[in-house]
């Protein structure tokens, strides 16, 4: 195993449908491609990230991640080797909603992740957990609990902002309650369109998160014909040919990751987000409180794509 890097990180977001799964699946495959080993944890019950990851066929009612939340198995016992080098999987299947009725006020809630990734450090060097919307249910915040940062995927849009800025609130409170190691790692904008409309929008979003202390990754991924492609395939876009400006750019955001988590293990301090600048209220420190969402006037920054 390369080096002696361990990271376990989270992608998350209130909002479906903005990449989620493909940036866990792609950054996965990058890191994999740099010699770490990778451990891909697909925790949303459609199974996306399994499909992506092309081991859907050997997932069965012993091989999966319900299974092991159930039996209070470990990740050896449940995870399959992907067609991908340096890659393995822990793939879900529709059962995990179960999880939500089961879990939901069980005093194991918290511990699904940690009991299932006890040891892991030894066999991986990162950990990628894929998560459905965080619209309830306790998959979302049991992984929260076990990891050492989140990601927060996002569209340029005032939509997909709403949805990020609520999940900060939910993984601040996890982190003064449940995992005081718990990092923002940084946002990643993905299907960015080049166009004025989003241009705009973008500008201002930068300006919040930058005045909010919230990271931003440094390669925004675009929305492209291969992307799409990928999607359409169920295939990690970084593996398809043609595909060398998606895989340089995701290699520049798994650079980053890779410094932020030298950062981490030295024991550099970092900074939380400043929830009020996001222009959220944070009510009280609960799970399932509604917040308020306050969008404030912000001047337009002229920046280069």
């Amino acid at each position: 195993m390369k080096e002696t890097l361990f990271a376990i990180i989270t992608g998350t977001n209130n909002k479906g449908g903005v990449g989620k799964t493909s940036s866990s699946v792609n950054l996965s495959i990058t890191m994999a491609n740099l010699g770490f080993k990778v451990l891909f944890i697909d925790g949303d019950p459609q199974g996306n990230g399994t499909k992506s990851m092309g081991v859907r066929e050997l997932i069965n009612p012993s091989k999966n991640l319900w299974t092991a939340f159930k039996n209070k198995l470990s990740y050896k016992d449940v995870a399959v080797n992907s067609p991908y080098s340096n890659v393995d999987v822990i793939g879900a299947t529709q059962d995990l909603e179960d999880a939500v009725d089961i879990f939901s006020s069980s005093p194991r809630r918290w511990k699904l992740f940690k009991q299932l990734l006890v040891g892991a450090q030894n066999d991986y060097n990162f950990i990628f957990i894929d998560t459905p919307p965080a619209k309830g249910g306790i998959l979302t915040p049991a992984a929260l609990a076990a990891s050492d940062f989140y990601l927060i995927p996002s569209f340029a849009d005032s939509d997909s902002y709403d949805g990020f800025v609520k999940i900060v609130s939910l993984c601040e409170d996890i982190k003064e309650n449940e995992n005081e190691k718990l990092s923002c790692l940084g946002v990643l904008i993905t299907c960015l369109k080049k166009n004025p409309a989003s241009n705009a929008y973008l500008d201002y979003v930068v300006t919040l998160l930058n005045e909010a202390n919230m990271p931003i990754f440094p390669h925004y991924i675009a929305q492209s014909d291969t992307m799409d492609s990928a999607r359409l395939m169920g295939k990690p876009a970084v593996t398809l040919p043609n595909a060398s400006v998606i895989r340089d750019g995701y290699l520049t955001n798994a650079k980053y990751i890779i410094t932020q988590t030298e950062a981490l293990k030295v024991g550099c301090p970092r900074e939380s987000p400043d929830l009020s600048k996001l222009g959220l209220i944070r009510q009280s420190p609960t799970y399932d409180q509604k917040t308020e969402i306050i969008l404030q006037k912000n001047s337009r920054v002229e920046m280069e794509f």
